[in-house]
């Protein structure tokens, strides 16, 4: 997250829309009130996360966090490996989205649809890290989803990070 939050706050003064994923997502659901159960996040950025989003929204950014999310018991593979939707209902102390004992690992199919759809209305296209856990396979699938969004996208496409190149070369789209 600490290596990003430069690009991003650079990235709210330009752009229309911003996708966040992966883990640097957890830390601003958790700056947003999210419980995120055993999800490693950066605590010092939850200040700044809050911010951005602010800052996003008074420029009239679309800052899209996910709406669903995979979770797991391990994060060394599948164990107990459901999908959660992200709603202000669950997502509160007493009635946590991400149980607890579990890890958020990959985003869900609802929101792996979202950022699709997002991503066809984009001219241009900046990618930089995986979706979820994506050297583990199981928790893959998000990382692979929005792999495949962009190599259908018609905008132009920057990308950059060793997974997700290595995800653009896994769909044939390298």
């Amino acid at each position: 997250v600490a290596d990003k939050i430069g690009v991003l706050r650079s990235l709210i003064q330009k752009a229309d829309t911003i996708i966040v994923g992966g883990r640097m997502a957890f830390t601003f659901l958790a700056a947003l009130g999210t419980e995120i159960g055993k999800t490693q996040i950066e605590e010092k950025w939850l200040e700044a996360a809050r911010e951005m989003v602010h800052t996003a929204t008074a420029r009239g950014v679309r800052f899209y966090l996910p709406s669903d999310i995979l979770v797991s018991e391990s994060l060394d593979g599948p164990v107990g490996m459901r999908v959660v939707n992200l709603s202000k209902k669950c997502c509160t102390a007493d009635k946590p989205c991400v149980p607890a004992g579990c890890y958020g690992v990959d985003i869900g199919p609802r929101s792996c649809e979202e950022i699709a759809v997002e991503l066809a209305r984009c001219n241009t296209l900046f990618w930089n890290g995986p979706m979820g856990k994506y050297e583990v396979p199981e928790f893959g699938e998000g990382t692979t989803a929005v792999a495949r969004a962009f190599a259908a996208s018609p905008g132009s496409t920057i990308i950059g990070g060793g997974d997700s190149v290595a995800a653009i070369n896994q769909v044939g789209a390298g």
